[in-house]
């Protein structure tokens, strides 16, 4: 018999399966800011202390100067503002918190990987906040990779700035990026496909969620047999459904218990035809359902 799980979730948490996912992708992220910010820095010592740049600098008008906080761009502090934090460094945090925030859930939903994540017993808002949560680790390792590179960069090539301005700029910069990212996050969310109004089944439509109304109607020219059949397994697959959240079951454990997979599981539970009812009615057992528990809900209207 099957033991209630201590945590329902099948994948331990939201935030771990989506960095899971894009670890790979994360990490190019982190290393290549990193290696970025190093590589520029390594180009300071070409123009360190050169006097053209630092006889340009004091041509700008004082009013100019302190109004956008210019820098000489032959000092360090200059350098590094100009050459990183004016634009590079700020639009490639952007597009990374754009890219993830907005595949984090729109992505899901057009790859069709989002209605199995919803299929644990789990609410869609705990989802969301997971989701931006993940976000929230996936700009920060990649403000960190941007610091360690720059970090390193600063003290190999003998560029003294203080370590506090230095994480003052990283932070501002993670958090635009975050900011975007957000932004996408939320859009991606709210701004979906709308399915069409019957429920599509591998081929068959059913009016909202009824098999009589599609089925019974000539739509898919079915005899009563046939669409009796498919109402029969529509309710099993309900029945599965109610019975896994009863139990506080994640797809995944009950595929164990039965020897199958989640996506099979996922399947079972959408009335997939390609499932064999001889598994719909041994998962349901698995699940503790008894004889009388099977007749009830066959026979629900």
């Amino acid at each position: 018999m099957l033991r209630r799980p201590r945590r329902p979730v099948s994948l331990h948490s939201v935030v771990e399966r989506s960095l899971h996912e894009q670890a790979r992708s994360l990490a190019s992220w982190t290393l290549g800011l990193g290696a970025l910010a190093l590589a520029m820095t390594a180009v300071f010592p070409t123009i360190r202390n050169n006097p053209a740049l630092a006889q340009l600098h004091e041509t700008y008008p004082k009013a100019l100067r302190t109004l956008f906080d210019v820098s000489d761009l032959s000092s360090p502090v200059g350098y590094v503002r100009a050459e990183i934090f004016s634009f590079t460094a700020p639009m490639l945090v952007v597009v990374l918190g754009v890219l993830w925030g907005s595949d984090l859930v729109a992505g899901e939903e057009d790859r069709g990987t989002i209605d199995l994540l919803l299929a644990n017993p789990i609410s869609r808002r705990r989802v969301l906040l997971e989701k931006w949560a993940a976000l929230v680790a996936g700009v920060a390792a990649a403000s960190v990779g941007l610091a360690v590179g720059l970090g390193v960069g600063l003290v190999a090539f003998g560029m003294r700035i203080p370590a506090t301005r230095v994480a003052a700029a990283v932070v501002a910069t993670g958090l635009l990026g975050l900011l975007f990212g957000t932004v996408a996050l939320a859009l991606g969310a709210a701004v979906h496909v709308q399915p069409p109004r019957g429920l599509h089944l591998q081929g068959c439509p059913l009016a909202d969620g009824r098999p009589g109304a599609a089925l019974g109607e000539g739509f898919l020219d079915l005899s009563d047999q046939e669409a009796a059949y498919i109402e029969l397994r529509l309710k099993l697959a309900r029945g599965l459904k109610a019975k896994r959240h009863a139990r506080g079951l994640s797809q995944t454990q009950l595929a164990k218990a039965v020897q199958s997979s989640q996506s099979r599981v996922a399947k079972m539970e959408a009335g997939d035809p390609t499932v064999s009812l001889d598994l719909l009615v041994r998962s349901l057992l698995a699940l503790g359902a008894s004889n009388r528990d099977l007749g009830q809900i066959i026979g629900r209207a």
